[in-house]
């Protein structure tokens, strides 16, 4: 006890960082009460923390756990008692160490006391700060401390519902989801759950599938949204210190509160569930060789490039950060419009799609002409193609005005190609079945004239879309409207669109037609007026002034007994009358009374001249009819110039039409081209294999050309007995060139053969064998042979050409060795000639072989 009273008599500051924590705790709850019992924001008490922002730093970080508790209680009261700038002054140093050290401690009335400083953060400030600070501990190496974060987070959103932003947490949420902790895991659920109940269904299927949930886990959060949905939309418990000051202000002008909208919480289908998720930049991602590879001539190159391309867009999740899309698109459109690999279609659709559902609305408009690219290409009948291009469709028309639409897709419902017809006319049935904002008349009435012309089509299947299509604008726009568009139309073909618009459903609706407004009251009379009017009327006639004609106010006439014109319009006051709009008093003199008795026909335009009785002057009735003449001088004028508006605007119409029957031809006209450069390139490719084929056995013939020179000119030129026949060895010369080394060789053995077994004629050589000696001898007779007579020549030994070329040169008699000598001469200028012939023709060759 005594210790207790020493430390009350220490001052509260010098308790407060006491090594005793029994002395630290009395100094906690000592501050306690006077931020309890301060009477303003400016008390005293506050100033030491004010200016030292780091005291309570300390004192939310102490050691001991029990004067832990009490300070983080205190500072729940100095924030609750201190004001703004309590919080402003602390809220930096102080909300780091308490997510960290108070939110994690194992007394629970720490815990709570932590939750509860925080909240008073936010509702003093704004939320953002302190978010920063606690979502930065998600990331820590304890799970104890990342769980009681999230708890903290799950409490915020609770309290102050949409006032949290929830995207600095989604960044974290898919590892934390997958953690190994289960206490992590069932936190991160839990918030989850929270800001669905706050943000809708719309926003958690938008994050949701890029996080990777596990099936228990999304079935437990399908269960936990459906009873949030059955709960109802909930009410922010705990409002901001600027949300209180508007509530205030608000409550003494007389504002109920129930009319107020201070927690911001729209309609679940008035929020954009995009606008919480955080977008993500791929086109920095695209990699380098990409536009390379999808202008190669392989088609497996383009799908490999492609295909590399996709997961790169789909990485970005449902929300991609806008940038310059243009080259990407222009690429992936004229893959989809003109590649021959469906393959390569089918992935340009899916990344055309993966943009258009990433972007918003204003970033994707100018990228239209994706649209038509797509619509071009749906005569592909292979189902996945198809499904793909159907898809990418869908999500272009998602972020395109429907009037930009319905002008780029009407033209194709008229195609040449029957599935361009049926897809179109699909795509424009799921159009009017899903769009949300109810489309002009104008565009309405567009889309119905272009499909009635479809009901005659030569396909059936694009006849029985166009009654789904009619019966689906029916249901848009009204039976007592679309009335008028059923002329024409047979009863068979009527009654299908009946059928199909009992069976069709729409989800826009028409908008509803402004109130009437309450008719506006009469302006008060001015002073003027006032004044006139309590004066005595006895103004003469020609001071009188005239009503101009139509006026929707008129003075009730005098009907005293003297009717004559110098009683003018008597002394009582007139007042004004308003105009009834049927069976309006005329002027004077008229005995009409009452509604029953006027005429219901026709309202005269403007009064007569009589109607202003006696009173009316000649200059009234001058001014009259100048107004007159002024008003039909308009009225012809008016007609003059409707007649011209109306004869530009068919003029116009003419034109337009003309423009888009033109355009109707010129792509027809480029689908001709198109079809034509296909088989224009395929037999340009045939051509050029048969090009290349031919060069090879050119080459080939060149490579052979060159083995027969090298072969001749390798064989040396023998001088042989067949010299001195010059007409057989000429002729054998130029066979041998001709037919190569084999055949050369093949024909002197021939020769020779031939010379060593003929006989004695004429026209034959004979051999006759020695049975003497070493050697043999050979006899060439008859005078065709040489001249040779019966002398004869032994070969001592071998059988070489030399020696019988000698031999037979000994053999020759003079006379007839002079006379062979010309003739052999002769012969070896022709095979001299011949060979110069074939070198000639054989540069010849070479020389066309360099041309190519």
């Amino acid at each position: 006890m005594s210790e207790e009273e020493d430390f009350n008599a220490i001052p509260v500051m010098d308790r407060m960082v006491h090594k005793n924590w029994k002395a630290r705790q009395s100094a906690y709850e000592e501050l306690k009460d006077k931020f309890t019992t301060s009477p303003s924001e400016s008390d005293p008490i506050f100033a030491p923390f004010l200016d030292n922002p780091g005291l309570y730093k300390k004192i939310v970080g102490d050691t001991n756990v029990v004067a832990q508790d009490q300070g983080i209680q205190s500072l729940a009261a100095f924030l609750q008692f201190g004001g703004t700038q309590a919080c402003l002054r602390t809220r930096s140093s102080v909300v780091p160490i308490l997510a960290e050290k108070g939110l994690a401690s194992a007394r629970a009335g720490t815990k709570a006391a932590s939750t509860e400083s925080l909240l008073w953060y936010i509702e003093l400030d704004v939320p953002d700060p302190v978010v920063e600070d606690v979502v930065a501990l998600l990331g820590h190496r304890t799970p104890k401390v990342i769980a009681a974060n999230l708890k903290c987070l799950v409490d915020m959103v609770a309290a102050f519902g949409k006032t949290i932003d929830p995207k600095p947490v989604f960044k974290a949420l898919p590892k934390l989801l997958s953690h190994a902790d289960k206490n992590v895991r069932a936190e991160a659920m839990n918030f989850i759950v929270e800001v669905q109940k706050w943000h809708g269904r719309p926003l958690m299927d938008a994050v949701l599938p890029g996080w990777n949930l596990k099936p228990v886990q999304q079935k437990e959060l399908d269960e936990k949204f459906a009873a949030n949905a059955a709960a109802g939309k909930p009410t922010q418990p705990r409002l901001l210190r600027s949300q209180q000051q508007v509530l205030s202000t608000a409550t003494a002008n007389g504002i109920e509160s129930d009319e107020m909208d201070v927690d911001n919480g729209g309609d679940e289908e008035e929020s954009d569930p995009l606008a919480l998720v955080e977008a993500k930049d791929v086109l920095s991602q695209v990699p380098a060789n990409f536009y390379t590879e999808v202008t190669s001539a392989k088609w497996k190159e383009r799908k490999e490039g492609l295909e590399a391309v996709l997961p790169v867009l789909q990485s970005g999740g449902p929300k991609l950060q806008e940038g310059d899309y243009g080259e990407l698109l222009r690429a992936m459109a004229k893959v989809v419009h003109k590649d021959a690999n469906v393959q390569c279609v089918q992935v340009a659709a899916q990344c055309i799609e993966t943009v258009a559902n990433g972007l918003p609305a204003n970033a994707f408009a100018r990228y239209r002409f994706t649209l038509q690219a797509v619509l071009e290409r749906t005569k592909e009948k292979k189902a996945s193609v198809a499904e793909a291009l159907s898809k990418a469709l869908d999500a272009i028309a998602s972020k395109l005005p429907f009037s930009e639409v319905v002008e780029d897709t009407l033209p194709f419902i008229s195609h040449k190609t029957p599935q361009v017809r049926i897809e179109s006319l699909n795509f424009i049935l799921r159009l009017l079945s899903t769009i949300k904002e109810y489309p002009s008349d104008q565009d309405l009435d567009q889309v119905i004239k272009a499909v009635l012309k479809t009901l005659s089509d030569t396909q059936a299947p694009v006849r029985e879309i166009s009654m789904q299509v009619l019966g689906t604008a029916r249901k848009l726009i009204g039976e007592r409207a679309f009335e008028q568009h059923f002329k024409g139309v047979d009863d068979i073909r009527k009654n299908k669109i009946v059928e199909y618009y009992d069976k069709a459903t729409v989800v826009a609706k028409p908008k509803a037609k402004p109130a009437p407004k309450p008719a506006a009251r009469a302006p008060p009379p001015s002073a003027s007026a006032t004044a006139s009017n309590k004066r005595p009327s006895v103004a003469t006639p020609g001071q009188r002034k005239l009503v101009r004609p139509g006026g929707g106010v008129i003075r009730k006439p005098f009907t005293g007994s003297n009717g004559g014109p110098s009683s003018g319009f008597g002394s009582t006051e007139s007042k004004p009358v308003q105009s009834s709009g049927y069976g309006q008093s005329s002027g004077y003199g008229q005995t009409r009374t009452g509604l029953m008795k006027q005429p219901l026909k026709k309202i005269p335009a403007s009064p007569s001249i009589d109607s202003f009785g006696p009173a009316a002057s000649s200059a009234d009735i001058e001014e009259l009819e100048e107004l007159r003449a002024a008003k039909e001088t308009w009225v012809k004028e008016k007609e003059t110039l409707m007649a011209a508006f109306e004869a530009e605007k068919q003029k116009f119409a003419a034109e337009k039409q003309r423009l888009l029957d033109e355009i109707n031809s010129l792509q027809h006209s480029k689908a001709d081209i198109l079809e034509q450069h296909t088989k224009d390139a395929v037999s340009f490719k045939s051509k050029e294999t048969q090009f290349s084929r031919m060069q090879g056995d050119l080459q080939a013939a060149y490579k052979r050309i060159s083995e027969l020179e090298s072969a001749a000119a390798s064989q040396p030129v023998k001088q042989e007995p067949r010299e001195m026949s010059p007409s057989v060895d000429a002729e054998a010369s130029f066979r041998e060139l001709s037919l190569g080394g084999e055949a050369t060789e093949r024909a002197g053995e021939n020769r020779r053969m031939s010379r060593d077994f003929s006989g004695g004629s004429n026209s034959s050589r004979e051999f006759k064998p020695s049975h003497g000696g070493t050697g043999g001898s050979r006899d060439f007779g008859g005078s065709r042979d040489f001249g040779l007579g019966n002398g004869t020549r032994d070969y001592s030994g071998g059988s070489g050409f030399g020696a019988r070329e000698s031999s037979v040169a000994r053999a020759l008699s003079p006379d007839r060795r002079d006379s062979y000598r010309p003739q052999a001469q002769e012969s070896w200028q022709r095979a001299a000639e011949v060979t110069n012939q074939l070198k000639a023709r054989i540069e010849a060759m070479k020389a066309r072989q360099k041309m190519y």
